[in-house]
């Protein structure tokens, strides 16, 4: 099996839980902030889909230049419109790394802002820190801002208190 396949794998298990938690946030709490410094649910929902746009650049490019006066965060306003944004996501992320070869992930990527280099590393190690990491690191916040709102909260890696089935 090629390393491509195992990170495809991977990320088809994660984004389909994810897409669990997604399916359960009712519209009306999209706006809830668990404190004033902290995203709304909303924008964190959507922020956890937001590296998965990187993996082109991580496997076709060796440099992502982040411009922070151009830059618009996507913020859905529903569940549904989450859902459908995880498919399509999950489909093109697919197809990359499906069409890619294992010999890029040794090659390293950088991230520049205002073109000043601000991170360097074999892409294999963005994809998991960047990508997957960032998505299980962010989706654990999800499931908080969830309990606080008494929103059902599924199993990701084994029962939760709302989710005994294994």
């Amino acid at each position: 099996m090629r390393i491509l396949d195992g990170l495809a794998h991977e990320l088809t298990y994660e984004l389909d839980t994810t897409k669990k938690h997604f399916a359960n946030l009712p519209k009306d709490k999209f706006d809830f902030k668990p404190h004033e410094k902290s995203f709304s649910l909303g924008h964190l929902a959507s922020h956890i889909l937001e590296p998965l746009s990187w993996i082109h650049s991580i496997l076709n490019d060796d440099v992502f230049n982040f411009n922070p006066e151009e830059y618009k965060p996507t913020v859905y306003g529903s569940s549904e419109e989450l859902l459908a944004a995880a498919d399509t996501i999950k489909d093109e992320s697919l197809e990359l790394l499906k069409n890619a070869s294992d010999d890029i992930l040794s090659t390293n990527w950088q991230m520049a802002i205002g073109g000043q280099v601000v991170m360097e590393m074999p892409k294999i190690a963005v994809f998991r820190n960047f990508v997957i990491n960032h998505l299980i690191h962010h989706r654990g916040q999800l499931t908080v801002y969830m309990r606080l709102n008494d929103i059902l909260v599924p199993k990701t890696y084994g029962p939760t208190a709302d989710d005994q089935t294994m």
